[in-house]
């Protein structure tokens, strides 16, 4: 199994470079398996996002980018389930990045954060679990 970086999703998503484009459609219909883990995702939603660089898609583009990734035949994504859990969170407007560290945290632990927009949007978009530090009490 080959393990895909984020640049060559980048490719195939994007199509913005001819060669590179062509050589990373040339790998997937070659057959996989191939490998996508998580981190590579939140890079990817970072890339495609992100202000500072070539692209700046918007959530939903963002968004259903990384689940025609998630999807495609002979792509295994790392923890599918609680994978594909964080993307639908993500879709319903809740941050990547938020959404990744929720679904990665076993269900029954909390996720407590200094961030008050991840507990709103959370408390939004029904993620449970997740509060705010001031509200956390530790457990011995």
């Amino acid at each position: 199994m080959m393990a895909l970086d984020t640049n060559v999703l980048v490719r195939l998503i994007t199509k913005d470079d001819a060669t590179e484009t062509r050589q990373a459609v040339t790998l997937l219909l070659a057959g996989g398996p191939f490998w996508v883990s998580r981190v590579v995702l939140l890079e990817l939603g970072w890339v495609l996002s992100s202000k500072r660089g070539p692209y700046a898609w918007d959530r939903k583009r963002v968004s259903d980018a990384l689940h025609v990734i998630a999807s495609l035949e002979g792509v295994f994504v790392e923890d599918q389930d609680r994978t594909r859990r964080a993307l639908t969170w993500h879709r319903a407007g809740l941050d990547l990045g938020d959404a990744m560290v929720r679904a990665a945290t076993p269900d029954e632990h909390m996720v407590v954060t200094f961030d008050r927009r991840f507990v709103s949007d959370a408390a939004t978009h029904g993620v449970e679990r997740v509060m705010h530090v001031t509200e956390a009490t530790p457990t011995s």
